[in-house]
């Protein structure tokens, strides 16, 4: 079973708070997961130069959420101050 944002809500509004990480912002961003990760991704709705379903380019890495024995890490990336910080 992927995991879930809702199930993480919590945690990860705890973490955006204590990192300067707008979670307001982070939460409406497209989400991909498997079955112990969650990333958010940045997708720039303002940009009319998209194909569409003929785009393949891959959206950029926001926040990574990792999930271990029950215990949750966050990874940013060169993407969380640009895209997401407060």
């Amino acid at each position: 079973m992927c995991m879930e944002f809702n199930d993480y809500k919590n945690d990860i509004k705890d973490y955006c708070a204590r990192n300067n990480i707008d979670f307001d912002k982070i939460s409406t961003f497209p989400r991909g997961s498997g079955r112990d990760n969650l990333m958010f991704l940045y997708l720039d709705n303002q940009n009319k130069k998209t194909l569409g379903l003929l785009d393949e380019t891959p959206l950029p890495i926001v926040l990574m959420v990792r999930r271990k024995d029950n215990v949750l890490s966050f990874e940013q990336t060169e993407n969380t101050k640009k895209y997401a910080s407060l």
